[in-house]
């Protein structure tokens, strides 16, 4: 959650490069947030849907980041879940 929040402040307020799809408002700054607040849920869980997506190269590494973070992270509680439920 901590990333997500942190990396959807560094998009909302850096001003970078990203297509939004046309059902996606994003006049006001709370609006841009919380439309990549949903972009970052989706790329950390790797569902990716399509309707926001980096445009610059400093956009596209900064989802990059985002993308090991959130499967690092994911990954990582599968795995304490399973060893907790298997107890091994």
């Amino acid at each position: 959650i901590g990333f997500n929040i942190f990396f959807a402040v560094i998009f909302t307020f850096c001003n970078l490069d990203f297509e939004f799809g046309s059902n996606l408002s994003h006049e006001t700054w709370y609006d841009k947030l919380l439309n990549f607040i949903y972009f970052n849920n989706t790329t950390m869980l790797t569902v990716g849907y399509g309707d926001i997506y980096p445009l610059g190269f400093v956009s596209k590494l900064l989802v990059f980041i985002l993308q090991i973070l959130g499967f690092t992270f994911s990954s990582s509680f599968v795995a304490l879940l399973l060893r907790k439920i298997l107890r091994f």
